[in-house]
């Protein structure tokens, strides 16, 4: 991406390379006529410039200059929409943008083939067989998508490990890459195990002790019955709901906090359905703080990923409640902060600054999904966990909540 973009010829001179092939010749001074990998400037410029294209491109080519837009995350754009007809001339439009001023678009993969038919085999990702093999699978960003049946596929590469230490236990753990917070209950509980461990201070490479590697061992063993499991990418299931609510869950123990979002849409003929469409945890601090502040905490984690994920999704006007089982956090949001101590007030104005007091509402612990954010949950009882995909009961009422 970076050697396709030119550096204006007045600021070339700033990207030198001394260079002679021997001790022998005289030095030879070049000029980097393209971004340079490794220069702080250079992921910054390889933006700009898409975000420049799109500025130039948006009247005549509106859509494709707006996914430019919206949906790139460096080179790599993933996006669609909910007509096949608008998603191909989104398409069509980049393409022609593409040619224009950008760099040929290539690895292109969709979920339906009408999309890969005016695009050679050369510049597609994979060859996507859509009427035999729905269990190929490609890599976006990090994520395992199958295309055909249009769900991210969760794999578990650990890999052998003979010792279990302090350092293989963090590997493990930046190898569940979940950006979605999909399979956060299980990674707060390794989360967990890892702050056991620092506060045992053992050195990185120490074996673990026996109690703790049985402990470890059984966690990793059990990691296994993840793989392959699967979650449909399109939170509505490829319908258009006619109506759209944003549900915020948090919760808190003495070890961690959580919050998880969900939404729940009517379709046709008054069908509800209810959906996580993302969660996030946090272990909790060393230094020891009451079970209210923690929840506090939680809500407050929740009044700040819902603020990111809304205008992500362009749902700024969808109708957005959030959930706690602490009553004592309820009193405390429906307080003014400058009464409370300066940590819960401190809390409590970000809340205020992102939430209204009517969004807030009490549920009970037992119906509250983000409990298992708080306290975690073993590996083979995830998938299994409807309340954690699909949310608690009292979201499925026909009325609004």
């Amino acid at each position: 991406m970076y050697r396709q973009m030119l550096i204006q010829p007045d600021e070339r001179k700033f990207q030198l390379i001394i260079w002679r092939k021997d001790s022998s010749l005289p030095l030879k001074h070049h000029q980097l006529n393209t971004i340079t990998y490794g220069t702080r400037s250079a992921p910054y410029l390889a933006t700009k410039w898409l975000q420049k294209i799109a500025k130039e491109n948006a009247l005549q080519y509106p859509l494709g200059a707006q996914f430019l837009q919206d949906n790139f995350y460096v080179d790599d754009g993933i996006g669609g929409s909910d007509s096949l007809t608008t998603t191909m001339e989104i398409q069509h439009q980049l393409i022609h943008i593409s040619k224009q001023r950008g760099p040929n678009l290539i690895k292109w993969c969709a979920n339906h083939s009408q999309l890969l038919q005016n695009v050679g085999m050369e510049e597609q990702e994979v060859d996507i067989d859509f009427d035999n093999d729905i269990n190929q699978t490609i890599i976006t960003l990090g994520l395992t998508w199958m295309p055909k049946m249009d769900r991210f596929c969760v794999k578990v590469c650990l890999g052998s490990c003979s010792l279990a230490t302090k350092r293989s236990v963090s590997a493990d753990l930046a190898r569940l890459f979940d950006p979605l917070g999909v399979l956060a209950p299980i990674v707060v509980m390794e989360k967990m195990f890892i702050q056991d461990l620092w506060q045992l201070k053992l050195t990185w490479d120490e074996a673990l002790p026996a109690d703790l590697n049985e402990r470890w061992t059984t966690f990793r063993n059990d990691l296994q019955k993840l793989d392959n499991m699967k979650v449909s990418r399109h939170v509505f299931e490829g319908y258009i709901p006619a109506k759209i609510q944003i549900h915020v869950f948090s919760d808190a123990s003495e070890k961690a906090y959580g919050a998880a979002i969900y939404i729940r849409s009517e379709l046709d003929e008054g069908r509800v359905q209810v959906r996580l469409l993302c969660a996030k945890s946090r272990v909790a601090s060393l230094k020891r703080q009451t079970i209210p502040r923690l929840e506090l905490c939680a809500s407050v984690l929740g009044a700040q990923l819902t603020a990111r994920v809304k205008p992500d999704l362009k749902l700024d006007d969808v109708a957005t409640y959030f959930w706690t089982d602490s009553q004592i956090v309820l009193a405390w949001i429906n307080s003014c902060s400058a009464s409370c101590q300066t940590l819960v007030a401190n809390r409590i104005a970000v809340i205020h600054e992102h939430t209204t007091t009517e969004q807030w509402r009490h549920i009970s612990s037992k119906d509250n999904p983000a409990d298992i954010l708080s306290r975690g949950l073993p590996p083979g009882r995830l998938e299994t966990c409807n309340m954690w995909f699909y949310g608690p009961t009292i979201l499925f009422g026909k009325e609004d909540t």
